[in-house]
This record gives C-alpha cells, sequence and structure tokens, in this order.
C-alpha cells in the first residue's frame, strides 16, 4: 500500500462495507462520482440494494487507485499498470 506523507486522522473516520459498485458518473471538471451498494435481505422477500456510499474523486486519483488495487491484488493484464488518463 502507498503511504502518504503526514496523513492524519483528526477524527475516527469508520469503514464503510459496499458489496458493488453501482456506477460511475462523470460530474464534469474531471470529477466522478461513485456509487456503492450493499445487497441486503428485503423484509418484503427478496433482496433489495440499498447505497451506503458516494465518493466524488478527480480523475487523477480515479487512475492512482486504478494502478494501486491491481498491484495490491497481484494483477498485471491489459497493460492496466501503463494506463494514462485522457482530460
Amino acid at each position: 500500500m502507498l503511504a502518504v506523507e503526514l496523513l492524519s486522522e483528526p477524527v475516527v473516520v469508520q469503514d464503510t462495507y459496499a458489496s458493488g459498485l453501482s456506477h460511475v458518473e462523470d460530474i464534469g471538471d474531471g470529477n466522478y462520482r461513485f456509487t456503492f451498494y450493499t445487497r441486503l435481505r428485503s423484509t418484503y422477500g427478496g433482496d433489495e440494494n440499498n447505497i451506503v456510499a458516494r465518493l466524488v474523486l478527480p480523475a487523477s486519483a480515479v487512475h492512482a487507485a486504478l494502478k494501486t488495487t491491481m498491484r495490491e491484488l497481484g494483477m498485471k493484464c491489459c497493460g492496466g499498470e501503463k494506463v494514462s488518463v485522457r482530460h
């Protein structure tokens, strides 16, 4: 994992579990909104997907997240480690 110098947590930030990514929206100015959900058993039967988090990231952070995730998972495919960001 990459360490960020002088990373601080002045208040505790809770972990949020998500079982999936619903969609990614281009919201302009090089920013993207990621909507995450958790699948739960509905009280009415069946499953339902409840939104648990929305993150807005600049394209540069999305690119860094892809590279870091691939490295952490030990993945080297499709040239993804060499992906560049278009603006």
